[in-house]
């Protein structure tokens, strides 16, 4: 996955270099901890430079929510064998679908979720959507701004969590950790919760 920061951007957070164990651990520490901002926030945020397939179910609704995308090559309507159908059916972006948000801005960097224009594609069906997935095409300053600072947090705070459970920090985020803590999130500096539930994802 793509690294959200630098080891010299964390030693110009931290305003030293780091030591040869923390060092040794860097790479690590960078990689758990930018999936643990892509799953607090739903969000990766650098995109795919190729396209690729992914597979979405609809049941009686206008709209198909999918991930995140930056580019759209295909969406195609997979065959139901009940109705007779063999192959699947390519569709027409502003004939068949729309694609959503409209509104692109600095803010929202993406497109979410497609629109559908014909009630027979409202129906429970399953779609094959081809795109360069991603929140934004290349990692925002706000991002690189947390993981560095969540990463020098552990150097500075080493007690906050054992380097070999990274993965477990990942994971438990929003979970209870000991008594009187409840949860990793607590220890987050509140400007970077703050940056971060900016970005998080609001799924309906």
């Amino acid at each position: 996955m793509p690294a959200y920061t630098t080891q010299t951007q964390i030693e110009n957070h931290l305003g030293r270099v780091l030591t040869a164990n923390e060092a040794g651990n860097v790479a690590m520490l960078i990689s758990g901890i930018s999936k643990l901002v892509e799953s607090y926030t739903g969000r990766k945020f650098v995109a795919d430079t190729e396209a690729s397939d992914r597979y979405y179910d609809i049941e009686n609704s206008q709209e198909l929510f999918i991930d995140d995308f930056q580019e759209l090559t295909e969406v195609a309507v997979e065959p139901t064998f009940s109705l007779g159908e063999a192959t699947e059916t390519l569709l027409v972006e502003g004939t068949d679908f729309i694609v959503y948000p409209l509104n692109l801005t600095n803010d929202i960097t993406c497109y979410s979720s497609l629109r559908f224009v014909s009630p027979y594609l409202r129906a429970p069906r399953r779609f094959r959507v081809k795109a360069k997935w991603g929140s934004t095409s290349t990692c925002p300053d706000e991002i690189t701004q947390i993981v560095t600072q969540l990463v020098a947090l552990v150097f500075a705070n080493p007690e906050n969590l054992q380097l070999e459970n990274i993965e477990n920090y990942q994971r438990a985020w929003d979970r209870p950790v000991s008594a009187g803590v409840n949860s990793y999130a607590d220890k987050c500096p509140p400007m970077v919760r703050a940056l971060l539930e900016q970005w998080r994802k609001i799924y309906f």
